[in-house]
């Protein structure tokens, strides 16, 4: 399995639940066509509007996918 595929996967589970399931619908759409960049972007954006406390792993995970696609935070 692919890396980036993994990460993506671990923190839409975390979110699934906190997200609109338009969101959810769209990430997993994503997440099917493979891309990821735009599809974690909208995680941070969403993360940072909604105010999301993310534990400790989650971040960790979202901060390192953000270094694999080479995205600013």
């Amino acid at each position: 399995m692919n890396i980036i595929d993994d990460k993506f996967k671990r923190i839409l589970f975390y979110l699934e639940t906190r997200l609109h399931q338009d969101a959810v619908d769209m990430l997993v759409q994503l997440l099917h066509v493979r891309e990821y960049k735009v599809g974690v972007e909208f995680m941070i954006d969403y993360i940072d509007d909604e105010s999301i406390k993310l534990p400790d792993e989650i971040n960790n995970e979202l901060i390192s996918l953000t270094k694999l696609l080479n995205i600013d935070r």
